[in-house]
């Protein structure tokens, strides 16, 4: 029997596993960190605000001090001396902490191990997979797809996103757009994010917050026509492409699975949900978790990703988006035009101060927060 078992090789569970290095004393026995897939590759790109430390801050490829947002013509452009847009690529990601795995003797890492289900088993956990079964005294459950979603309506950040090499040297690499929302709006909340390299290549990702995930030719056309329209460029070269479908519900963050069995990641409630950033939630939660660890001599249940009360404006915040789909691109415009950008990145990063709270509350539409505020009171209290 293992000591421990990590389900899920993406962000948290490699993250964790890499972490182990520093707590391996706390390690009676071998660690196994089971991945699906049977190989990694460059399938993710990661994006934040570097507001804090995390172990891997060098891997960091592009940066941005300056971003924009546009809805119906104007474009409202922000910077930040203090912070910068970071943009991180995953296959970085996992070299790095598979490399500092491999160095560990007690942790292993089986990919193309799919696990298809686990229960309480005398004083530990089996696990099924399609190569049999294990057994482990402790279970980390680190896939994203995991998290029991609180909104039962569904709402999901659905994107397809490219690497781009554009035919002409026509992008200011100084300026990030995160939102371009004039763009067709009849499927749901839509938008362009554009992060330009160089001149010349650049990331774009076409952008929903709806119900259901859609043909990726849809996303491919919208990146296509956006281009034309946007810069005129009729011709350009693909050098990458991913998918992503992130949950916006914030109601599994407290998630147990039962003694011995514990969630982190986006199964434990790191993403960020009403805007999808993880990435350093991931890292404070992992880093924090080991503390308590080492502090306890024992294997307890990690710390929330953040505070409830920031849960708890998110959980408006994405009740109004529900309520009112038509109104959002205004709302995201008015916050980056009206907000310190400074504020804004705090907030946005799950790292704010009292003022700064204040301030993307003033910013916010007051009757119709307020409402969602009261329509959902019933679901948050207690």
């Amino acid at each position: 029997m293992d000591e421990l078992t990590i389900i899920g090789g993406g962000c948290a569970g490699l993250g964790l596993a890499a972490a182990l290095s520093e707590a391996v004393e706390h390690l009676d026995g071998d660690a196994l960190l089971l991945e699906g897939r049977p190989h990694y590759g460059y399938d993710r790109t990661w994006c934040y605000w570097d507001l804090e430390e995390h172990p891997y801050r060098r891997l960091e490829r592009f940066h941005w001090r300056r971003w924009k947002v546009r809805y119906q013509g104007r474009e409202v452009v922000q910077a930040s001396e203090r912070y910068r847009y970071a943009l991180l690529p995953s296959g970085l990601y996992y070299r790095e902490t598979l490399s500092r795995i491999n160095a560990l003797a007690k942790i292993h890492v089986e990919r193309g191990c799919e696990v298809q289900g686990y229960a309480r088993e005398g004083k530990g956990w089996r696990i099924d997979t399609n190569r049999g079964h294990r057994h482990s005294k402790v279970l980390v459950e680190a896939r994203g797809t995991f998290a029991e979603r609180g909104d039962r309506r569904g709402l999901l950040q659905h994107f397809v996103g490219q690497y781009l090499h554009l035919s002409e040297p026509i992008l200011d690499p100084g300026v990030a757009t995160l939102m371009d929302f004039d763009v067709d709006q009849s499927r749901g909340i839509h938008f362009i994010y554009m992060l330009p390299l160089t001149h010349d290549s650049a990331y774009v990702a076409d952008t929903y917050f709806g119900h259901a995930a859609m043909e990726r030719e849809v996303y491919r056309s919208n990146i296509r026509a956006w281009l034309r329209e946007r810069y005129g460029v009729t011709r350009c070269d693909t050098d990458g492409e991913e998918f992503g479908a992130i949950p916006m519900s914030c109601g599994y963050s407290r998630r147990r699975l039962g003694r011995g069995g514990f969630a982190v990641g986006g199964a434990g409630g790191a993403i960020k949900a009403s805007s999808g950033y993880a990435f350093c939630a991931i890292q404070r939660q992992i880093g924090n978790w080991l503390n308590d660890i080492r502090r306890n001599q024992c294997w307890c249940v990690p710390p929330p990703p953040r505070a409830r009360g920031l849960e708890w404006l998110d959980r408006i915040f994405l009740s109004y988006m529900y309520q009112h789909p038509g109104r959002m691109p205004a709302v995201f415009t008015r916050l980056f035009e009206t907000c310190e950008p400074d504020a804004l990145v705090r907030f946005l990063s799950d790292r704010p101060t009292a003022a700064d709270v204040a301030q993307v509350i003033r910013a916010a539409p007051p009757l119709g927060m307020t409402l969602a505020a009261l329509r959902g009171l019933p679901c948050w209290v207690g």
